[in-house]
């Protein structure tokens, strides 16, 4: 059952790029096809999966349980998805650097892609666990369907209207995915009566920052801010 799952959020990932790839005129003007689309995905989600896979490793080293069954798990979402889309990215930019493909533009589509597979993947694996711990696959499913919403119906339409640099719908969401993942990692453990500081949070924290300060730039923030002093 698990891997209907899996199979279903790939469907929707892969479903996303397509309607975001087939007719952007970006990816048109520099001869970008769908197939080329396709491709970065694929490489993105394999290179993402082998470092989550070492990610989980290294933080959590004591769980005995599957890794990918631990995908939407509230006590390792945080890791195992940060891993997957921060490899993810890692993979592309390296790729698209080499070839000379719109690095930032492929960020926000498979920023987008991503987003639009966590509140499914969420709300589907709550339906294999009772009482207590149902609330924590529904309540970021809920929250990742309103922000996915908003997303696609605000964000989305900025960035193909050029109100928005590309690259910063992917550092946003970024932002809020690792926000998140921090709160909904510390409210388990809180609960649960296992608080600790470990790796986990420094990872979260990092990608946090760092997803910010490039939000900052990128939208030239600090010059605006210098300008009106």
């Amino acid at each position: 059952m698990y891997f209907l799952v899996l199979i279903s959020c790939l469907f929707i990932f892969l479903f996303s790029i397509y309607i975001l790839g087939k007719d952007d005129y970006l990816f048109i003007r520099k001869n970008f096809s769908l197939d080329n689309l396709f491709d970065y995905a694929f490489i993105g989600l394999f290179a993402g999966i082998i470092f989550a896979r070492f990610l989980w490793v290294f933080f959590r080293s004591t769980i005995e349980k599957n890794f990918l069954s631990h995908l939407f798990s509230p006590i390792d979402a945080g890791v195992i998805l940060a891993g997957i889309v921060s490899g993810s990215m890692l993979s592309i930019y390296l790729i698209s650097k080499y070839r000379k493909m719109p690095t930032l533009r492929l960020f926000d589509f498979f920023s987008l892609a991503f987003l639009s597979t966590f509140s499914f993947g969420y709300l589907a694996s709550s339906l294999f666990f009772r009482d207590r711990e149902i609330f924590y696959y529904l309540v970021p499913a809920i929250c990742y369907l309103i922000i996915c919403v908003f997303f696609w119906k605000v964000l989305y339409l900025r960035l193909i209207s050029s109100k928005l640099k590309d690259g910063s719908l992917s550092s946003l969401f970024l932002q809020i995915f690792s926000l998140l993942s921090f709160v909904l990692l510390f409210v388990y453990q809180f609960l649960n009566s296992s608080i600790r500081l470990d790796a986990a949070y420094i990872f979260l924290l990092i990608i946090f920052l760092g997803s910010l300060i490039f939000l900052l730039r990128n939208e030239k923030y600090f010059k605006k801010i210098k300008s009106n002093k």
